[in-house]
């Protein structure tokens, strides 16, 4: 399967992976507050449960643009998309990455880095076929001269 303006699919698969691994994330935090202070414990794990149903509500709209990006062929909900996913690229890679304190949340921000922009490269994509099928322009080259 060539994935050239799947949007939707690219985006349920960075929903998926990022809302798994925010099960461990969410465990770890929890685990290192409640094991060095009891008194913030069960605070630090409402705090991290409502993170968690957040993240995956973002994540979970983001998805749901980018089928409505794909199905629509959309070029302003793909534009949309491309916005979501930069903030969320900035907010993984830049502003979280370097404070990250271990490697799980590094490893976390770097996969969700990569998958933002792996979903901004396909809805741009999608983008610029301003709503007609996305192929390579080397297909495109090949059928004009075909034609002539």
């Amino acid at each position: 399967m060539k994935i050239r303006y799947q949007t939707g699919f690219a985006s349920l698969i960075q929903f998926i992976i990022i809302s798994i691994l925010g099960v461990p994330h969410a465990l770890v935090s929890i685990i290192s507050t409640c094991s060095s202070d009891h008194t913030n414990c069960i605070s630090n794990m409402v705090v991290s449960l409502i993170f968690f149903i957040l993240t995956v509500i973002w994540f979970g709209f983001m998805a749901a643009l980018g089928f409505f990006a794909q199905d629509k062929r959309n070029t302003k909900l793909a534009f949309i998309l491309m916005g979501c996913e930069a903030a969320n690229a900035v907010v993984a890679g830049y502003i979280n990455f370097p404070g990250d304190t271990n490697i799980l949340d590094k490893g976390i921000s770097l996969i969700d880095t990569v998958l933002s922009i792996w979903v901004i490269i396909l809805a741009f994509q999608l983008m610029r076929a301003k709503g007609g099928r996305v192929v390579k322009k080397h297909h495109i080259i090949q059928n004009i001269k075909k034609n002539l």
